[in-house]
């Protein structure tokens, strides 16, 4: 099958992450992402961390819309071509982006995650800080 460059709406959450790694990626993810029958207001923010060679490691959801079963598959898909699509550049940054068919919200503050965990896992500072209003 013939992949075909689609427009899409990209959204770089990251804050430290250079121009050539973000035009890279995007360029890049396009040929491998499809818009099609994709619902306006469809997103997935999602974060990819690389290897040296450009190789993503982890890909991880964080978050998407509509919080249903499409905008859950949609995110797969989105997970799916960013590791279809790869290797990126060596020497790309990690980075967090919202990816969607159109111009998709963008946080009001970049999203802040705590350390790793031990398995692997990323903790969000609210869900932190719910747990210490918690008690837990």
């Amino acid at each position: 099958m013939m992949k075909r460059a689609l427009a899409l709406a990209f959204t770089l959450v990251s804050s430290s992450v250079n121009a050539d790694d973000i035009g890279a990626f995007n360029n890049q993810v396009s040929w491998c992402y499809s818009t099609d029958g994709v619902a306006p207001g469809t997103w997935a923010e999602i974060a990819v961390t690389f290897d040296a060679g450009g190789k993503p490691t982890a890909i991880n959801v964080l978050r998407y819309q509509p919080d249903s079963d499409a905008g859950r598959s949609h995110a797969r898909t989105v997970a799916e071509a960013i590791d279809e699509c790869g290797p990126y550049l060596a020497g790309i940054s990690d980075m967090t982006v919202v990816i969607g068919p159109q111009a998709a919200p963008k946080p009001a503050a970049p999203l802040i995650t705590m350390p790793d965990n031990a398995d692997g896992t990323s903790n969000s500072l609210a869900n932190e800080i719910q747990k210490i209003i918690e008690g837990q």
